[in-house]
């Protein structure tokens, strides 16, 4: 009888509080969920953007874009990378100072805390300040191309590249795809 009794029990909280058991089970599944990677950066973090990301998207706009050139055809782009681009935050220090005695000596430790400025844009969104942005610094370039045999293809590819990343000629190597 205790048992039919602790059934008729659990039955009635269940039917009382199932929309709340419901929504804390979803928020427990959600804390959980693993969300995306860390290269996602924070907006008030100083973190480096993934190579990866910067260099294969300059990769790509040089490949759409010199393809659409008179006689290169088809392009493939590999840039190599000599420094990650750099973002300085604009940063905050508080330094407090403790005294403590021990010995008959007085001794005083300064803690420093880092904190980085946060403006709000008005919308109720906010950003970091940022002070400098460092583009990528590139050791080199090359670019395989249908019409890498031409001079006037070679030229043309070698200053488009130069122009977009900085390298001098002699960095960027331009060869025919075959």
């Amino acid at each position: 009888m205790e048992n039919r009794q602790f059934r008729a029990w659990m039955q009635n909280l269940w039917h009382k509080y199932k929309y709340v058991l419901l929504v804390a089970a979803a928020g427990a599944v959600l804390l959980l969920w693993p969300f995306g990677t860390s290269s996602a950066p924070s907006s008030a973090a100083q973190e480096p953007e993934d190579e990866g990301s910067c260099v294969t998207e300059l990769e790509e706009k040089l490949e759409a874009r010199l393809s659409k050139a008179e006689g290169v055809g088809r392009v493939a782009v590999v840039l190599s990378v000599l420094s990650e681009p750099e973002r300085i935050l604009a940063a905050d220090s508080d330094t407090s100072d403790r005294h403590s005695v021990s010995d008959g000596a007085e001794d005083t430790e300064s803690d420093s805390r880092l904190t980085h400025v946060i403006l709000s844009d008005g919308s109720g969104g906010e950003r970091p300040v940022i002070l400098r942005e460092d583009g990528a610094v590139y050791r080199g370039a090359v670019v395989i191309c249908e019409g890498g045999d031409l001079a006037s293809v070679r030229l043309t590819v070698t200053r488009a590249v130069s122009a977009l990343t900085g390298l001098s000629a002699d960095r960027i190597v331009v060869m025919k795809m075959g």
